[in-house]
């Protein structure tokens, strides 16, 4: 008889309490991790946005893991991310209060951006033969991933599998969100496998709709834990009641075997999934006759780039309650897409695939594009 994996739910309002009863409820942190081992603790720190925002992961939860790998006899502790590309990991660390927390528990800061980053081998990987990492993560014997529940705009969902594309350098991440996002995600997970000794998933307050930023805040207050970030990952959409087969990433998960993935071979500790269950707004990448003032003119043009990337900037002006102001706003995008001889209000020609028709608005070149909010409101403001 195959063994279960083990995942551990616990429900409650002090982050720290609950984040070491999951983790204790899986047999304890030395389970995992050797007194001798140097520990890379990776949240998710994807903006300077404070943990409330259902963005970040708590800095508590991070205080409460840190408590116990000194517990553990653990010396060489170090705390580590990178940002979403257009933003630098000290600002991160900074507005998150995750700098202020690592401080007083008196363990090391690693900004991955800021960091040497070494080239490495990776036979396994399908579409990354080799991979760059920062040095501290060369260098250490385990990372405890530390993810935010949430829904996502071009991953549908980021937890723990996923979690790992921010130890990526800047370069490496504006690349990697294309179509070929999913599989990246996977070589990337089968790189670092052998260091990823536990995934610890902050739910306390979660995210549902336009995330990775652009969501809504969910009140859960739950913790979860597992050595198998597919068992994890797997219950975590069960929670969300989000179809985990709905999810690239976690299907090739699944076909790569990676850990489990359905409740014959899971044993929960803890809170039931019934009784935590909350059906998540899912995210969307749709931008055609979303919103009455936005008319989108498409070609052939990729989901996770193109559409995704387009509907990100969309959301940024939405978030702040600043879409209608600006009027009627046009969007040209993908291959040979058929577009009107008269277009109305400020026009964005959106990708490389779109290149010939720059001379028709603002063109934002790339594959993918990456428009920022203050790229979108500067342009606008210029009507």
């Amino acid at each position: 008889m195959k063994s279960k994996s083990l995942v551990s739910i616990v429900k409650g309002q002090d982050p720290i309490i609950i984040t070491q009863k999951a983790i204790n409820l899986l047999r304890g942190i030395n389970k995992f991790i050797k007194k001798s081992d140097k520990v890379v603790i990776k949240p998710n720190l994807v903006v300077p946005l404070p943990n409330e925002t259902g963005v970040t992961t708590s800095p508590l939860v991070v205080k409460a893991i840190i408590e116990l790998l000194k517990k553990n006899g653990n010396e060489k502790i170090t705390v580590g991310d990178s940002p979403f590309f257009p933003f630098n990991a000290r600002d991160c660390f900074e507005r998150t209060r995750m700098r202020e927390i690592i401080e007083d528990n008196n363990v090391d800061i690693a900004y991955f951006d800021e960091e040497e980053y070494i080239s490495l081998d990776n036979p396994q990987g399908k579409l990354l033969k080799k991979i760059n990492l920062p040095k501290s993560i060369v260098d250490c014997d385990a990372i405890i991933s530390v993810a935010k529940m949430k829904c996502h705009s071009q991953t549908l969902v980021s937890l723990s599998i996923k979690n790992q594309i921010g130890i990526l350098s800047p370069n490496d991440k504006q690349i990697f969100h294309r179509d070929d996002l999913h599989q990246k995600i996977i070589d990337f997970f089968i790189a670092l496998r052998s260091k990823l000794k536990l995934a610890v998933m902050d739910a306390i307050i979660a995210l549902e709709g336009q995330g990775p930023t652009y969501g809504n805040p969910v009140d859960l207050n739950l913790v979860l834990a597992s050595q198998d970030f597919l068992a994890l990952d797997s219950v975590c959409c069960e929670i969300m009641d989000i179809e985990m087969n709905s999810i690239a990433h976690l299907r090739l998960a699944v076909q790569e075997d990676l850990g489990k993935y359905n409740s014959n071979n899971i044993e929960i500790h803890g809170e039931k999934i019934d009784e935590v269950k909350h059906p998540f707004v899912k995210a969307s990448q749709e931008l055609i006759g979303v919103y009455p003032n936005v008319h989108v003119y498409v070609g052939g043009a990729c989901k996770i780039g193109c559409f995704a990337w387009g509907r990100v900037a969309i959301d940024s002006l939405v978030k702040k309650e600043e879409l209608d102001k600006y009027g009627d706003i046009s969007i040209i995008m993908g291959v040979d897409p058929s577009v009107p001889e008269k277009l109305i209000g400020t026009v964005f020609v959106i990708g490389d695939c779109a290149k010939k028709y720059q001379d028709k608005g603002i063109f934002i070149p790339g594959c993918p594009p990456f428009m920022t909010y203050k790229e979108v409101r500067d342009n606008l403001m210029k009507k």
